[in-house]
């Protein structure tokens, strides 16, 4: 496990000047629960708040691995580098479930079109997988998944471009997608039903993604 010497993660900085659970709470003041099934709602109040936190565990990942390269006196910052981008994963996964059941619930009428949701699932596989094995390490070892010479912990390259962990593999550029593409959804999430609004005002669009 090599220190990180460059940074290519891509930053998404943008996304912080917009959080999803702020707007959430600002439209919840004037109503946007009302007349939804419960289970949308209560599914809408974890979305917002894990696409935000999707974007605080990269954005902390990513300020590490610049403190790495610039850091001058010995520092270490690898674990912290890790440790964020574990919690990224795991609340991308979360993410993840919470879209397939907003998806497949018919009694709510949120519209999610069809390419934008292709695009989002487009990479659940692999998240799925690395997530996985990042939570249960223990087993992937106890049943020989693990070969030698390949990382019990997520693994960055040195230019900090990949993810890895096992023999699984996710570029940050898909992951910093996924983010966007996420987080975009989660501010049209928070202020469906608003008052004043009309659903189709809140339909992902292709161009937003």
């Amino acid at each position: 496990m090599a220190l990180p010497t460059k940074c290519d993660m891509p930053d998404l900085a943008d996304l912080n000047q917009q959080k999803a659970v702020s707007r959430y709470l600002m439209t919840g003041l004037i109503g946007s629960d009302n007349n939804l099934n419960k289970n949308f709602v209560l599914n809408r109040k974890v979305f917002v708040r894990l696409a935000d936190k999707a974007v605080y565990e990269y954005l902390s990942a990513r300020d590490n691995v610049i403190n790495q390269i610039s850091d001058k006196e010995g520092g270490i910052y690898l674990v912290g580098i890790i440790n964020h981008l574990e919690n990224c994963i795991i609340s991308l996964r979360g993410l993840f479930y919470i879209f397939d059941h907003i998806k497949k619930d018919k009694d709510n009428k949120f519209f999610i079109e069809r390419t934008s949701r292709k695009l989002i699932e487009s990479k659940f596989g692999v998240i799925k997988n690395i997530r996985d094995a990042i939570i249960h390490i223990e087993e992937e070892i106890r049943n020989g998944k693990i070969k030698d010479g390949q990382m019990i912990a997520l693994d960055i390259s040195e230019d900090a471009s990949m993810i890895a962990i096992g023999d699984r593999e996710l570029s940050i550029f898909d992951l910093a997608n996924n983010i966007r593409r996420f987080h975009a959804l989660a501010l049209e999430i928070a202020t469906y039903n608003a008052p004043g609004t009309k659903p189709e005002d809140f339909k992902i669009l292709k161009e937003k993604l």
